[in-house]
């Protein structure tokens, strides 16, 4: 078991993983990453604020590829994936029936209160929801994810997001999935798009989600309810899965076991 699954529940040691990741990416990223015998990145090192506050934006960065816009520094937020969504055609499946259909038990193990306010909560944030429809199939080994309060926080902002996709299982729940080892960027507004174009949500990890009352949602101020994308000790709730490959591949990067 990696020591992310130990401490999925845990804010502070789950920084202080992603701290190491971070450190390891700014060491190794000029000898690992490279197009064409040039590196990717022109510079990548961890931003300066974290040394106060281990929540704020994790990098700048420096690169010509086309999804910053040319040559342009900006603040990036890292991101890791390293066991595939096995079950997400089935559980964002399962969502959108619960909340059109109002039928609670296909959810009650990971959401409480009336999943119905789900579309008039996300709809008073500014977030996508999905729509009555149901959800096209999308092959797990293909899928990262984001959660809603990170995409509440970014979209906005000038920014882009760096997901590094490393499955160390291949196969689960009946499925098969492709070995992946690369680095994945996009400008937030480019993933906001790929987001809306099939919104697909569940419940992060293994925690359960609690919804607002409708009173408290009408009540509440937008940054006040953004708050309830998370549980009392700051993680996270629902999240966004979407398609790497609308992102730009910046390279094949492997985290070492010890790292992450």
């Amino acid at each position: 078991m990696s020591e992310f699954l130990k401490i999925t529940n845990d804010k502070l040691a789950c920084c202080k993983l992603g701290a190491k990741l971070e450190e390891w990416l700014e060491e190794h990223h000029k000898s690992l990453l490279k197009t064409d015998d040039s590196p990717t990145f022109e510079t990548l090192s961890i931003n300066t604020t974290k040394a106060k506050d281990v929540t704020d934006i994790d990098l700048i960065i420096r690169t010509t590829k086309q999804f910053l816009e040319g040559k342009s520094t900006v603040i990036a937020d890292l991101k890791s994936n390293f066991t595939p969504y096995f079950l997400i055609n089935k559980k964002t499946n399962q969502l959108v029936e619960a909340v059109y259909n109002r039928d609670h038990s296909l959810v009650e193990k990971s959401i409480d209160g009336d999943v119905t306010l789900l579309p008039l909560m996300f709809e008073k944030l500014g977030l996508p929801f999905p729509s009555k429809q149901r959800i096209p199939y999308i092959d797990p080994g293909k899928v990262v994810a984001l959660n809603a309060k990170d995409l509440y926080r970014y979209k906005s902002l000038r920014m882009a997001i760096l997901f590094i996709v490393n499955w160390r299982s291949l196969e689960g729940f009946g499925q098969k999935v492709e070995p992946t080892n690369a680095i994945f960027g996009a400008s937030v507004s480019d993933i906001l798009k790929a987001i809306c174009e099939v919104p697909r949500i569940w419940v992060y990890g293994n925690r359960k989600f609690k919804i607002p009352s409708e009173d408290e949602i009408k009540k509440m101020s937008v940054n006040e309810l953004s708050k309830r994308l998370r549980d009392s000790d700051g993680n996270a709730g629902l999240s966004y899965y979407f398609d790497m490959n609308k992102m730009t591949n910046l390279g094949t990067i492997e985290v070492p076991p010890h790292i992450w």
